[in-house]
């Protein structure tokens, strides 16, 4: 039996490996009592369970959403509606999907990230096994 789930999505393009793990790596806040990353402090996101992220960097840029995608766990299950929606303008080479977190109040504005940037991409149905 499938169960029908949520995932968050961002894409964006950083310019090294090094980038992608400082951006994503966390550290204890003492301000707010939690492990927080660039990643999180830039979209105001709380709580994360890192179980349920999954993110990567290609070394190869493109603007084709389905290549960006396609090694991700549960890619054919949400597939069809993510490439109806998003559209990509310029080259990407990141991708975070935070799976069993809804966010229905985001900032859609690219979030710049040194000398590249990340945008959130919208909320999806999965199914999980």
């Amino acid at each position: 039996m499938k169960n029908k789930k949520t995932l968050s999505l961002w894409i964006g393009n950083l310019d090294s490996t090094e980038e992608f793990d400082s951006y994503m790596m966390t550290a204890f806040d003492q301000e707010d009592g939690y492990s927080k990353s660039y990643f999180m402090g830039d979209f105001n996101l709380d709580c994360i369970d890192e179980e349920l992220v999954e993110a990567s960097i290609r070394n190869k840029r493109t603007i084709d959403v389905e290549t960006l995608l396609k090694d991700f766990s549960f890619f054919d299950s949400f597939k069809t509606e993510i490439l109806k929606r998003v559209q990509l303008s310029k080259k990407s080479n990141v991708v975070v999907i935070l799976y069993d977190y809804f966010i229905d109040d985001c900032n859609y504005e690219e979030i710049k990230v040194n000398k590249g940037y990340m945008k959130f991409c919208g909320t999806y149905e999965y199914l999980e096994d």
